[in-house]
């Protein structure tokens, strides 16, 4: 094949040559790439285009996900949320290592409820409610408003080593033995705190809240017993 030929061979072959973008995959494998998406690309890719908007929301995400992005659209169309950013925004700590935070829990706590641990990995910082979050200051709050609520960002808290501080609730039923269980605290007020229970051998409590009468007297680690 001489020159000549070889210049009409290559420009025959670029002629047949068709341009596509990711929007034109079919809707089967989008919403297959869709469904593993975390939080963040899952909220982003409803901007990219109008297609895409009406497909996302039959992608097959992790139903913990499907919550988080149902608060998040929640959240954004209340006509007072601008109202709730002010403090959160001047706060927040951008050095707040997400996932050495959630390594230093299983450091101390045999496993950490899947609610909690995608919170903490996915959940936008600059959505966060109420003043409790960990990248916030361990700030008490006198009062309810807007963007903070009564009491005091106690999940903020650390030890001496940087680390969350280890602590176990005790856990009575009136048909079965009392029992310690490892429980990390994220909220403090005057007359008690709110507890999320970590431990994972009691299926029926692992990943629940609960709400405690008890008062740490101050930051450290403590075992409620």
């Amino acid at each position: 094949m001489d020159g000549t030929q070889t210049k009409l061979w290559e420009t025959s072959k670029s002629s047949t040559v068709t341009q596509h973008t990711f929007q034109d995959l079919p809707n089967e494998l989008a919403l297959a790439i869709f469904s593993l998406l975390e939080l963040k690309s899952y909220i982003v890719l409803h901007g990219v285009c109008k297609k895409w908007k009406q497909l996302l929301p039959s992608a097959d995400i992790h139903p913990i996900r499907r919550r988080m992005f149902n608060l998040f659209h929640h959240m954004l169309q209340h006509p007072r949320f601008p109202e709730t950013r002010p403090w959160t925004l001047k706060n927040l700590r951008t050095s707040f290592n997400r996932k050495a935070y959630i390594d230093a829990l299983l450091s101390k706590y045999r496993a950490v409820p899947e609610e909690f641990r995608l919170w903490i990995l996915e959940w936008p910082a600059r959505m966060v409610s109420f003043g409790m979050w960990p990248g916030l200051p361990v700030t008490f709050h006198k009062e309810n408003t807007l963007d903070k609520a009564y009491g005091m960002n106690w999940i903020a808290w650390r030890t001496e080593d940087d680390l969350p501080g280890y602590y176990e609730v005790l856990y009575r039923h009136p048909s079965r033995e009392d029992r310690w269980l490892p429980a990390l605290q994220f909220w403090q007020m005057d007359y008690g705190g709110s507890w999320l229970i970590f431990g994972k051998d009691d299926p029926d409590l692992f990943g629940r809240v609960a709400l405690l009468k008890v008062r740490l007297p101050s930051p450290g680690i403590h075992h409620i017993r």
